[in-house]
């Protein structure tokens, strides 16, 4: 039987690539039969069964046939040559009588060679007529040492037609016709180094003389080294082991762990330098297990082919990419075809009138390939020209065009002389420029389109128009203040215009001083002209004025010794307010204040604007207070019998005379009525504590000029 010592696995990428290779040694002559003969070989004739063939022959027609061409075995559907070949053996034929045919070829194998493996291939179609096993078709391979004939281990196996037999199937062109498509084996020759082996095909027809056998083979030598590639290390691998076997165990690396039981299987992000065995058992009695090994090895290839543009109309020029891989040397795919002077060069010339993509498919020797793209631009010729006016003003905006042909998505690179800056429409056709002092002025323009240049440059004279420009003394002034405008010195004219002011000279004046009699903001603006034939360039800055704070003293009660006197002045967020003398306010420095003011004299009051310090106003009132003034009552009071705050009643007693005091809820209901200055409310009515709230007092009262008053408020009971 047949050792299937190692077998060439095939990887297919997940991207749909696949490649391979081998080292070959020198084949014995023609045992692949590509020398298109059947030289080498030795024939034999005989009958079956079972299969004697004494008959050295010599090839004899339809019993020994070397194939060619793409044509089908009629009962099959395979190809009459195996795959990979140009040409195989026919060995036998479906004619009748008992026939046999044998093939021998003797290896030869080299005394330098340590590993040494035949490969071969073969296919099978029996006729099953049903007889008994000893009279059946049959398919036998045999190898042995020629010198001592014995026979090699694992290297001999016979096919007995049979709709049972394994691995074969039923013909669909006649159902009693059982076939085995191309099947690939191996004879691992490695210990007969400087030896001679024999190996031995033969085919027979049933011994009964109606039904027939014949057989396929085709041989090759290779020292076997199984490896496949992955293209530019992507996608994972698809593992393809030989048809024909019973079981497939695939391990991963190592043997680690099974990975898959079929003949083919997909290895999800396989890495490069990784082995992956796979232990393949053939059909009981028909050859020897063995374990098959495939290595996965990378293979880079990149292509860098330069884009170009070419200026000024057509031309021609040498593609030459830049191609890195390792496994080269590479073979070129270019396209179209047109305009190249070869399509599979290296290095090709392209001539053309017009922009054009030529394409590269670039192959290396194991089949990896990689794709590139070459864009040929070109630009047709170019102008650009300036359209700049004659004379433009100092410090005065101005669009200056340059008007462009035979490109499309220029950008333009202005370049003015010192003085001049852009701003607006920068690496654009239509620019604003400005030049700040006047002379004569050079312009360029460089217009560009994908790297094609052209240039164009002009003068302009700019004429004198200089700013206009003052620093005010103070940005804040009071009413009534003195503003210094210092001026920048221009032989030219000055226009002024100011808010509520009328200034009508047009000379140089410097300082100029203003001052305004109403508050608010105030712009001032200064117009100045040099040359007629430029506009009138304007300056403007504002003066905040601030008027004078009202400082108005009112009383809102009369001064009284002993009491409390409520003063006030106008309200204002801006305004500072300073009371004196100090000793006499709680808190001397809002616009409302409390005093008690214990001899007469004058209270003081000065406002200042807190913006501007310096605008500050004063007021002042004589006080001459008298022992009767206003009573004053406490505005909350807690009834807890606690010794503090318990009783609700005049905070401050003095020469008046209580004619009538009064405590009412929120009701209106009273809780409480008296009329003596002592009167105070101890928060009960009937006797009863009253409610937590809001209440209201009534109070009648009488000072010594005898003029009744009344007074009211609200307090808070608080429990």
């Amino acid at each position: 039987m047949i050792s299937i010592r190692s077998f060439l696995l095939v990887l297919l990428l997940h991207v749909g690539y696949f490649g391979f290779a081998q080292t070959s040694v020198n084949c014995p002559p023609n045992i692949n039969f590509e020398d298109g003969n059947l030289n080498s070989w030795q024939f034999y004739t005989g009958s079956c069964c079972p299969i004697s063939t004494p008959t050295l022959s010599g090839p004899v027609a339809n019993r020994h046939v070397l194939t060619n061409g793409a044509a089908t075995d009629p009962y099959g559907g395979f190809p009459i040559v195996a795959p990979g070949g140009a040409y195989s053996l026919k060995l036998g034929n479906n004619s009748t009588g008992s026939q046999a045919e044998r093939a021998r070829y003797f290896v030869h194998v080299p005394t330098s060679t340590t590993k040494y493996i035949l490969i071969f291939n073969y296919a099978v179609v029996f006729e099953d007529p049903n007889h008994a096993v000893s009279e059946q078709p049959r398919f036998e391979v045999k190898a042995y040492d020629s010198t001592t004939g014995t026979p090699i281990s694992c290297a001999s196996f016979d096919f007995v037609a049979s709709s049972t037999i394994p691995g074969f199937k039923q013909s669909a062109s006649n159902v009693n016709v059982y076939y085995k498509e191309w099947t690939t084996a191996s004879l691992d020759l490695s210990s007969y180094s400087g030896g001679t082996v024999a190996v031995d095909f033969a085919t027979g027809d049933c011994s009964l003389g109606a039904h027939f056998g014949y057989g396929y083979i085709d041989l090759d030598c290779k020292l076997f080294e199984s490896f496949t590639y992955k293209c530019n290390q992507v996608g994972s691998a698809t593992l393809k082991a030989p048809p024909g076997f019973q079981a497939y165990t695939w391990y991963a690396p190592g043997f680690a762990s099974i990975v898959g039981t079929t003949q083919t299987i997909t290895v999800s992000n396989a890495a490069t330098s990784s082995i992956y065995p796979v232990v393949l058992t053939p059909y009981p009695g028909y050859g020897c297990a063995d374990t098959l090994y495939a290595e996965v090895r990378s293979s880079i290839i990149k292509s860098n082919a330069p884009d170009t543009v070419l200026c000024n109309g057509t031309g021609s020029m040498l593609i030459n990419p830049k191609v890195t891989g390792n496994n080269g040397p590479f073979t070129y795919e270019w396209s179209p075809a047109a305009g190249l002077s070869c399509t599979t060069c290296a290095t090709p010339t392209a001539t053309f009138s017009g922009s054009v993509n030529y394409y590269l498919k670039i192959t290396d020797t194991v089949g990896c390939y990689d794709y590139d793209t070459v864009n040929i631009k070109v630009i047709p010729f170019m102008e650009t020209h300036i359209a700049a006016p004659d004379t433009i003003c100092q410090n005065t905006a101005e669009v200056i065009q340059t008007h462009t042909t035979g490109g499309n998505n220029m950008l333009c690179y202005w370049d003015l002389d010192a003085g001049g800056s852009i701003t607006k429409g920068k690496l654009t056709d239509s620019i604003t420029a400005i030049w700040d002092y006047p002379g004569l002025k050079k312009i360029k323009v460089v217009a560009e389109a994908y790297g094609c240049k052209t240039e164009d440059s002009d003068y302009v004279f700019v004429r004198n128009a200089p700013l206009p420009f003052f620093q005010a003394s103070s940005v804040y002034a009071c009413v009534g203040d003195t503003v210094s405008l210092n001026i920048t010195k221009e032989n030219a004219f000055y226009y002024w215009k100011v808010d509520e002011k009328d200034v009508t000279d047009t000379t140089y004046v410097s300082p100029l001083k203003l001052a305004w009699s109403s508050g608010g903001e105030k712009q001032i603006k200064l117009g100045i002209q040099s040359d007629r034939l430029c506009p009138v360039k304007e300056f403007t800055r504002s003066v905040f004025v601030r008027a004078y704070p009202d400082a108005t003293i009112s009383l809102k009660n009369d001064f009284c010794i002993g009491g409390v006197s409520q003063l006030a002045a106008k309200a204002h967020p801006d305004y500072i307010y300073d009371w004196r003398p100090v000793l006499y306010f709680l808190n001397n420095s809002t616009n409302e204040v409390e005093a008690e003011i214990p001899e007469p004299g004058y209270v003081t009051l000065r406002v200042t604007d807190r913006w501007l310090n310096k605008c500050s106003s004063m007021d002042s009132v004589y006080a001459n207070p008298k022992e009767c003034c206003d009573v004053m009552m406490p505005d909350a009071f807690t009834p807890n019998s606690d010794g503090h705050n318990d009783l609700f009643r005049l905070i401050t007693p003095g020469k008046q005379r209580v004619l009538s005091f009064m405590v009412a809820n929120r009701r209106g209901q009273v809780v409480y009525k008296a009329e003596s200055n002592g009167a105070s409310w101890d928060g009960r009515y009937n006797g009863v504590m009253q409610d937590a709230g809001t209440y209201m007092y009534f109070i009648e009262y009488m000072c010594e000029d005898q003029e009744i008053r009344k007074k009211k408020g609200s307090f808070h009971l608080i429990r």
